[in-house]
């Protein structure tokens, strides 16, 4: 069911994108953006998605699928593998895992130039975390894999500002700042099978309630 729903979006979207391809200022447009975490983790995530409004318009809206590679800033984890999200407590056990996230941004122009926008974001992401295992030490030493202390999917509010910068009227570069407030945490500390409360040190330290996040991005 949720693959036949896939299948119409994407379907509808080539409708829309093949109707506008020709005017000038699409309504619709494509995206590519990569971001860089900051506080709490370091890595880089991208993705691609649409960006729904003309330049002219005071809202715009922004939706993306991304990838994200992930890891904890503490020097214990500089050795670790960049394809995956992990953190190091002091007492040397870590978590990490892969994410898939879809953030759908509204977008508030605070100002009409020919040149560009300033703006104002504001949104809600949707997370798909997998492949969650528990490391010993920064030697990435495997211990075991996430059954119930990764929570499948984890939802976060997303608030924030950045720059669009026009180049022609489909093509711009973008520039934005934002904080991810979780509403959901993607790890269960309490967990019944995985028992994560029993480690010591703070296993959840890079799971901050808020992460700050510095992104950029092309429409065409």
């Amino acid at each position: 069911m949720i693959r036949q729903y896939v299948k119409i979006a994407l379907l509808a979207m080539a409708m829309l994108c093949s109707i506008n391809v020709v005017a000038q200022d699409r309504f619709v447009k494509f995206v590519t953006q990569a971001a860089l975490p900051l506080g709490g983790c370091s890595g880089f995530e991208g993705g691609v998605g649409l960006n729904l409004g003309h330049n002219k318009h005071k809202l715009n809206l922004q939706v993306t699928a991304n990838y994200a590679s992930l890891r904890s800033l503490s020097s214990e984890s500089e050795e670790e593998s960049d394809s995956y999200y992990s953190t190091m407590p002091d007492d040397g056990v870590g978590v990490r895992y892969k994410r898939l996230s879809v953030p759908v941004e509204l977008h508030w122009r605070s100002s009409d130039d020919e040149l560009g926008s300033l703006y104002l974001l504001a949104g809600g992401v949707y997370n798909l975390n997998f492949s969650g295992e528990c490391l010993w030490d920064s030697s990435s030493e495997h211990i075991f894999a996430l059954n119930d202390g990764l929570n499948r999917h984890s939802f976060a509010a997303r608030l924030g500002a950045g720059i669009a910068m026009y180049i022609s009227d489909n093509v711009s570069l973008g520039a934005k700042a934002y904080l991810d407030i979780n509403i959901t945490s993607p790890i269960r500390k309490y967990s019944i099978s995985d028992r994560l409360f029993e480690y010591q040190g703070s296993i959840e330290d890079a799971f901050d309630d808020v992460a700050f996040v510095l992104a950029g991005y092309l429409t065409f």
